[in-house]
């Protein structure tokens, strides 16, 4: 896989994932939100500069939900390679760790 340039990151998620991905819709509600919460980020003929920093706290409160260890919500079907069920969500297991932190 091709690096990205850590600029162009989610313009490239936007652009060209599935446009199934819970992280996608994720992502979009987190942008639309913090436009909603921060109204003063935008400046007239500029281009708008989102802190990631606050954009990935709105993005991970979305997925909070589906880490839960007492009643996890599971994303799309499972994969089953070598025997061995995959997880649904590359970043589920770092994400349950933060949580059970």
């Amino acid at each position: 896989m091709p690096r990205i340039a850590q600029d162009k990151v989610i313009s490239t998620i936007l652009k060209h994932d599935s446009k199934t991905t819970s992280y996608k819709i994720a992502l979009l509600r987190a942008i639309n939100d913090m436009v909603l919460t921060y109204l003063d980020l935008r400046t007239f003929h500029l281009p708008v500069a989102i802190p990631l920093k606050l954009l990935a706290k709105f993005w991970v409160a979305y997925y909070w939900p589906f880490v839960d260890a007492a009643l996890p919500i599971q994303q799309g079907q499972r994969a089953t390679r070598k025997g061995k069920t995959q997880n649904d969500m590359a970043f589920r297991p770092a994400l349950s760790g933060l949580r059970a932190q």
